[in-house]
């Protein structure tokens, strides 16, 4: 696998980590008598990636890659560019249709912002967690598919149905970190806290739900039924609540919607729904977000 890291980000990272180095900055000073524009581009650009490997901050990106030996003979090359803040931080998987299986196939963008490079042990946490996600999209068993089943009832559905089946999958991945010692154990309140989010019908007894899938390695098509359906996938079959009419999901509570914003924002998504029809808590807070008025 090759290892590409963009000029921006090393110069980002090296820049914040060779401050106070007397010697980077007078090598620095010297790039700068370059005359010719190109030429000096040019010694910046090998001044920047020397230091960035003297300082070792290639050491996190080789470091998580070289927990996944399979990933060089099932991925064709790594590209670690600039993420501008820390929700755009991540790693995705780009597939080639138009090419024959193998590794030409498959290329890994990864996306940090330099701040995280300078932190070694934040960068490999989020490194490991992120090609843990990678490992089991290429793994046959795990089964894989980059799109969720359409969900019957819209958008609406299809947005908690992602929301759901992506806090199962980190469940399990910050799980199986946790035991093996490459995350600290705190780690999983936050993963319990992300879970509870996206599945708040369980916040009275999380326990027997998230355990299922902490730390466990279950497949794609079984997180996609929890995701679907949590409390049918939990309860007996006579057990199973009733639907609520804008997500279509199980539910054991629902709300009268009284503010007239948040019926108006549920019924231009749903022209037939009407008051009486009430909502499942999650609805019912999606769509107050959405009629609150901006500040």
């Amino acid at each position: 696998m090759i290892l590409e890291v963009n000029d921006r980000l090393v110069e980002e990272a090296v820049l914040g980590a060779a401050a106070d180095e007397r010697r980077f900055h007078r090598e620095r000073e010297a790039a700068y008598s370059t005359s010719d524009r190109d030429a000096r581009e040019r010694a910046f650009a090998e001044l920047h990636r020397r230091w960035f490997c003297e300082l070792g901050l290639d050491r996190p990106i080789r470091a998580a890659l070289g927990e996944h030996p399979a990933f060089a003979a099932t991925v064709s090359r790594c590209a670690v560019s600039a993420a501008a803040r820390a929700a755009e931080e991540g790693a995705e998987l780009f597939v080639r249709a138009d090419l024959p299986e193998g590794a030409e196939r498959r290329r890994l963008v990864v996306r940090l912002r330099a701040r995280t490079l300078l932190d070694e042990t934040a960068a490999l946490a989020l490194l490991r967690a992120e090609f843990l996600h990678v490992a089991d999209m290429l793994d046959p068993s795990f089964g894989y598919q980059p799109r969720l089943p359409p969900a019957s009832a819209g958008p609406t559905e299809d947005r908690l149905l992602l929301e759901r089946y992506g806090a199962a999958w980190s469940a399990t991945v910050v799980g199986r970190l946790v035991r093996r010692g490459q995350l600290p154990p705190a780690a999983r309140d936050r993963a319990l806290a992300r879970f509870l989010a996206a599945f708040p019908m369980f916040k009275g007894d999380p326990e027997p739900a998230f355990g299922r899938f902490f730390g466990a390695r279950p497949s794609h098509a079984e997180m996609v039924r929890f995701a679907q359906a949590p409390r049918a996938e939990t309860l007996a079959p006579n057990d199973r609540g009733s639907r609520c009419p804008l997500c279509a999901l199980p539910s054991y509570s629902f709300e009268e919607v009284r503010d007239a914003r948040v019926r108006a924002a549920i019924a231009s998504d749903f022209p037939e729904w009407n008051a009486r029809h009430h909502a499942c808590p999650q609805c019912a807070d999606l769509y107050r977000a959405r009629a609150a008025p901006c500040s």
